[in-house]
């Protein structure tokens, strides 16, 4: 019943506007829109950034000989999500792909064992 109520709300609040604060709303809605979308598709880019082949280039660079900063790295699975980690000496570093990667509607690649 409250959501009847509130859509019966946001339907009179639309009738009340001007054809001015209507239009001025969709423009703002499609901003709001694009945005979104940047958003949704940097954090995208984010989330690519914990694959098998990253961790293999990371590793390659952080251990090379003329590299003055040791780290091994490699990916592995921490609480089920995709983790970067970084090993120096006894020091274990771990970038954990959040649980919000989940939510972004995209087909992440699985790690295997």
């Amino acid at each position: 019943m409250a959501a009847s109520s509130y859509g019966q709300e946001a339907l009179d609040f639309i009738c009340s506007m001007t054809e001015r604060q209507r239009h001025a709303a969709v423009v703002i809605l499609r901003d709001v829109e694009d945005n979104v979308a940047k958003l949704r598709a940097r954090l995208k880019d984010l989330a690519s950034f914990y694959t098998r082949e990253n961790a293999e280039n990371l590793n390659k660079f952080f251990t090379h000989q003329l590299n003055s900063i040791y780290y091994r790295v490699e990916l592995t699975s921490v609480r089920s999500q995709p983790t970067l980690r970084f090993k120096r000496g006894n020091g274990v570093y771990d970038l954990v792909r959040g649980s919000w990667a989940t939510k972004l509607d995209f087909d992440w690649p699985t790690i295997a064992g």
